[in-house]
């Protein structure tokens, strides 16, 4: 694999465009249209990574929070007559209109990917 410092200016713009999707949700094909140095697209690539530390933080403190709402609402329908925490996640379900497919609920609750999965088989 090449290593940043070895990498052309093309795959350095390349590489640039992905994670600028990576951070911001949109690749960054204007970066092809300039003319820009090696060295500066190494600068621009550091930078970028250190905002991709912050989303990621960010977005992980957000699916926290979320995972806790989510359990509350859980154990709200079981206090209200789900039987256990299947029957909670299928009324989950029918309000969120996932169909009953789990990674869908848990993109619509905000949580990580497998919060359902793990809630079955676990439990709260």
């Amino acid at each position: 694999m090449t290593t940043i410092n070895q990498a052309t200016v093309e795959e350095l713009k390349d590489l640039y465009c992905d994670m600028h999707k990576d951070v911001h949700g949109i690749k960054a094909r204007w970066v092809y249209g300039g003319s820009y140095t090696h060295e500066e697209l190494v600068n621009m690539i550091n930078r970028l990574e250190q905002e991709w530390v912050e989303v990621e933080a960010r977005e992980r403190e957000q699916q926290q929070a979320a995972a806790v709402a989510a359990r509350r609402q859980m154990q709200r329908l079981m206090e209200l007559g789900a039987q256990d925490e299947a029957m909670a996640i299928r009324w989950m379900h029918d309000a969120y209109g996932t169909g009953g497919d789990h990674k869908f609920l848990d993109y619509e609750l905000g949580v990580e990917y497998g919060f359902i999965e793990g809630i079955l088989q676990q439990g709260l």
